[in-house]
């Protein structure tokens, strides 16, 4: 349950005791009661003083903390206050983690409240009164509905030279409502690190920490970053506490330099069986060098990031983004070992240069982007579906290729590698452009820090930083180059260069794979679906160009399979990056509605809003599933989606004409030219089976 028993009853009882509470404004539009308690009885001037916004919710009903977790949105004020007056940012009870349906929300049942600090001026004249508060809003959801609740409320206080008297009516409320605050992180550390669609988060406390703490849940304070499937479960180690939090598909953006939030223990940290949090901030690994004053950014020699950079690059070479490809580059040495040495050196210097070229390009277009956009880093391309389903369908290739499916002489082998022509110059560049490219989701040792450190510099030192790493991916094959005589360690051309060219054919065709799951994650079961039918037809298209359009060929035959095999390989692409045909929905108004009723076509309105975590539920489980919309083709409905985010009027009224303050509503119209709906839904979750009936009754 969100709310725990004996914490709720005591702080109803807080906030319940009779007895003198400074004039105030009660509100109560829906089903949550908000009104303004005091700590003190009069105002002094320049004396900071406490007061607390409580929230009564009706049994069932919650309200949201500041990260309302995967809907909803927090309480807030929106201040009027005397000149010279200023007011705290709100101070956060621990929330209780609530799933519904699979959706995480993070929230408050019962009776709540939240504190300010109010801090009057010094010159504030006395023997008046002033009046603190402004518009309160909320949202408060009953696991079937969400209501926006909102409304005026003010706190009336007279202004005193003397002290200020203390209300004892109210010692008790805000007693409570301090024990239920997460504790500072003194004696706390943390640290990330970014990992494959992942933050791997730990966080390490005092060696006092009880050996029984109960289950221990993460808060992060800000929204719209993680995917909150599985519950980020928290593992403790020692006095360590570890949370691989996965990152959502539709994430915002990881913050830059650190990831903050609670860290709450069910039993508290000392063990004495009361819930405890703590407030944590977890650096991540390129920031712990230390913060230059006053900008968060990561702060070291110069020098120092240059050679953690270069050594950043030379290891990226072992990374399994990139080993495929530097695999076929090696191939072209072995190739080239009994060549002239200048030849040798010839292509290290042009691979090289592919390279360079590449980090000076990406390094310029990320700074670009990130100057437009801060949420965006390092591999940000690969956040493109088309731009990875590309890489897939050519990786496909490549591995094809070695197998022997087909071959591509200068073309694309040549083009992404140089392996196979120890003559083509624009081969070997490319070599180097293509070993960048898939080099960029590969944070190795050493590359986070120098990135990191790189992306809080001005441009010219990026450049610096970057041209580093370049260098140092290329370092081997520039010393490999330029002392042909080290390759002789390596065996004579033979049977065994076609084993390891077909085993580097797996290393691509596995690459192509794990760039396949990369998809999946941005464009879901659909998503994959096309992307796994246009692989195939790819490859079908590889066959026949390696079948009948080999040089053994006749020359019409070479034409018409490689017109058809390229017709093939542009519509299996095509379809491979083309978006799910699910059904659309069409913006809602009410002009919209009333023509297609009196065209006497059916209409499905879905009255939504982002916040409403019964919305989503529904739309996740059972109106945007496969077998829902396909009802909904079969049937020839027509959808469309009320977006009730903004609580636009046009949508409030039609709400209240069916007798519901909030959403979901929805409203089936059959295909009679009948202005009333055939079914109304009204704060439910849906099911499949009763939504397919309601259509089979039309």
């Amino acid at each position: 349950m969100m709310n725990r028993l004996l914490p709720a009853l005591s702080l109803a009882g807080a906030l319940f005791v009779p007895g003198f509470f400074a004039a105030a404004d009660s509100i109560k539009p829906n089903q949550v009661a908000a009104d303004w308690v005091s700590e003190v009885k009069s105002v002094q001037p320049g004396t900071p003083f406490w007061i607390a916004l409580r929230l009564t919710h009706d049994p069932h009903l919650h309200t949201y903390w500041k990260n309302p977790g995967e809907s909803g949105y927090p309480t807030s004020v929106a201040w009027e206050l005397p000149d010279g007056f200023e007011v705290s940012d709100v101070h956060w009870p621990i929330p209780e983690w609530q799933t519904m349906a699979g959706m995480a929300v993070f929230g408050y049942e019962g009776v709540t409240a939240l504190l300010f600090e109010v801090r009057p001026p010094k010159d504030l004249p006395t023997g008046k009164s002033v009046r603190l508060g402004g518009s309160i809003s909320w949202l408060e959801c009953t696991p079937a509905q969400c209501i926006p609740g909102s409304g005026e409320l003010f706190l009336t206080l007279p202004v005193s030279g003397d002290a200020p008297a203390p209300n004892d009516q109210a010692e008790k409320l805000f007693e409570t409502a301090r024990n239920q605050l997460p504790m500072q992180s003194e004696g706390w550390t943390g640290v990330a690190v970014r990992g494959d669609a992942r933050v791997d988060l730990q966080f390490t406390g005092p060696k006092d920490i009880a050996s029984d703490v109960g289950t221990v849940h993460f808060f992060p304070d800000v929204e719209g970053v993680f995917d909150y499937a599985d519950g980020l479960p928290v593992k403790r180690a020692t006095n360590s506490f570890n949370v691989a939090a996965r990152i959502s598909p539709a994430s915002v953006g990881v913050p830059d330099h650190a990831i903050g939030g609670l860290l709450v223990a069910e039993k508290g940290w000392d063990g004495n069986g009361k819930r405890q949090g703590v407030e944590v901030r977890a650096l991540f690994a390129s920031d712990t060098a230390g913060p230059v004053e006053g900008t968060g950014a990561p702060s070291m020699p110069l020098g120092k990031a240059v050679v953690i950079a270069l050594l950043g690059g030379i290891i990226l070479n072992l990374m399994p983004c990139v080993f495929p490809v530097i695999s076929l580059k090696i191939l072209g040495f072995v190739n080239l070992a009994g060549e002239n040495p200048r030849t040798v050196w010839r292509h290290g210097l042009l691979f090289a240069a592919g390279v360079m070229v590449s980090f000076w390009a990406l390094a310029g277009l990320l700074l670009a982007v990130k100057a437009a956009n801060p949420a965006l880093g390092w591999a940000f391309q690969f956040t493109n579906p088309f731009f990875v389903i590309s890489m897939c369908i050519l990786f496909l290739l490549m591995g094809l290729s070695l197998f022997g499916v087909f071959e591509i002489g200068t073309t694309l082998t040549s083009a992404g590698s140089g392996v196979q022509d120890s003559h083509s110059p624009m081969g070997t560049f490319l070599s180097g452009v293509l070993a960048t490219i898939v080099a960029t989701p590969c944070v190795g040792p050493f590359m986070g820090v120098a990135i990191g450190f790189a992306m809080s510099q001005p441009a010219v030192v990026a450049l610096i930083i970057f041209t580093s790493l370049g260098f140092g991916m290329a370092l081997p094959y520039l010393l490999l180059s330029r002392f042909p005589a080290w390759l002789k360690a390596i065996p004579r051309p033979g049977p065994w260069m076609e084993s390891l060219k077909q085993f580097m054919g797996f290393l691509l065709i596995g690459f192509a794979l794990f760039l396949v799951w990369v998809v999946t994650d941005m464009r879901g079961l659909d998503g994959l679906g096309r992307l796994l039918t246009g692989l195939l037809v790819v490859g079908v298209a590889a066959w026949v160009y390696g079948r009948w359009g080999a040089i053994s060929r006749t020359t019409p035959t070479r034409i018409r399979s490689s017109v058809f095999a390229l017709a093939l390989l542009v519509s299996g692409g095509a379809y491979a990056m083309s978006p799910s045909k699910a059904v659309e929905w069409l913006d809602y108004s009410p002009d919209l509605v009333s023509k297609l009723r009196s065209e006497g076509k059916p209409v499905f309105v879905d009255f939504t809003a982002t916040w409403c975590v019964n919305c989503q539920i529904n739309k996740k489980a059972v109106l945007n599933t496969k077998k829902v919309q396909a009802a909904f083709k079969q049937h020839e409905v027509t959808l469309i989606k009320a977006d009730w985010t903004d609580q636009e009027e046009p949508i409030t009224s039609v709400l209240a004409s069916f007798g519901v303050a909030g959403v979901p509503l929805y409203l089936l119209y059959d295909d009679s030219t009948d202005p009333e709906p055939q079914k109304v839904w009204k704060g439910v979750l849906l099911t499949k089976g009763n939504v397919i009936d309601a259509l089979e009754e039309m």
